[in-house]
């Protein structure tokens, strides 16, 4: 394995909206996350691997991009895998310990600008977690970080 040359930045920009019945979005949040990230590039294999400190508690999170698939792993305050492929549905659990619910997410849209550890990949996807209805727009940007 060779890592990508570099200190590296990720920032990951979520616009998240909930959905009434018919499918309208009812309302929106933004959120945004902006840490050093660890890189690993193997052939078509891309990994992101970083850690975000929300309110005292940790999460790390591995992105793993290949061959149009991008699987996200969350651990710590957050518990969750999700994997992302263009027309596809997938389903999974959302945990919060102690609590953990159903979660299901079908990718509309990826696009992967991704070369030599730099660029960006932005996921466009509905999720259903505990019955309710969310549009994302997920935006990983991952840039040389200032020294």
């Amino acid at each position: 394995m060779k890592g990508a040359a570099g200190v590296k930045k990720i920032n990951i920009v979520s616009i998240i909206e909930e959905l009434d019945d018919a499918g309208l979005a009812e309302s929106s949040e933004r959120t945004e996350v902006s840490v050093p990230v660890e890189i690993c590039e193997v052939g078509s294999l891309v990994t992101l691997s970083y850690t975000e400190v929300n309110e005292g508690q940790k999460c790390h999170s591995l992105i793993t991009v290949k061959d149009g698939e991008i699987t996200v792993r969350r651990s710590g305050s957050v518990e969750s895998e999700f994997v992302f492929s263009e027309k596809t549905s997938h389903k999974s659990l959302y945990k919060i310990p102690p609590y953990s619910f159903d979660a299901e997410i079908f990718t509309k849209k990826i696009r992967n600008n991704l070369t030599r550890g730099v660029g960006t990949l932005s996921i466009l996807y509905d999720m259903t977690v505990g019955g309710g209805k969310k549009r994302v727009n997920m935006k990983i940007s991952v840039t040389e970080a200032e020294q």
